[in-house]
């Protein structure tokens, strides 16, 4: 996923669907707060989701990781311990909303060039075009 730290534009709604995204990357900088942006990489390749960070933990716990995604993704436990491994990444999130796909391609046009399926910073401007390509 992409992510930013300012969040003064959005913000989730009670009623938000509530998932967590598990991951090996080495990144240190996600915390409450960020917004994220999901690449849709097998089908569609594309951008489509827009949500808000609740948690990001690092554990090699079984048993933490099992109880902070519990009914929140739909691995299951062999599938889970197999993830953890020695390590793993989970980021809790809520879902703001749904925004129109935004190819691989027209992210490179706003300047998101590389690795588009792993977790990276993006700048303001091209965080803001995605954000008002999906406004009323």
């Amino acid at each position: 996923g992409l992510f930013r730290a300012d969040n003064s534009t959005l913000r989730p709604q009670s009623n938000t669907i509530k998932k967590a995204y598990l991951c090996h990357s080495p990144i240190t900088t996600i915390k409450p707060g960020d917004l994220v942006l999901f690449y849709r990489s097998d089908d569609r390749r594309s951008v489509e989701v827009l949500g808000v960070v609740e948690l990001a933990v690092r554990s090699a716990d079984i048993g933490e990781v099992t109880a902070l995604v519990a009914k929140r993704t739909v691995y299951n436990q062999n599938e889970l311990t197999k993830l953890v491994g020695s390590g793993v990444l989970v980021i809790l999130f809520r879902m703001i909303k749904y925004i129109p796909a935004i190819s691989a391609d027209e992210l490179t046009k706003l300047g998101i060039k590389g690795a588009i399926q792993t977790i990276r910073t993006i700048n303001q401007d091209a965080f803001d075009q995605i954000v008002t390509r999906s406004l009323p």
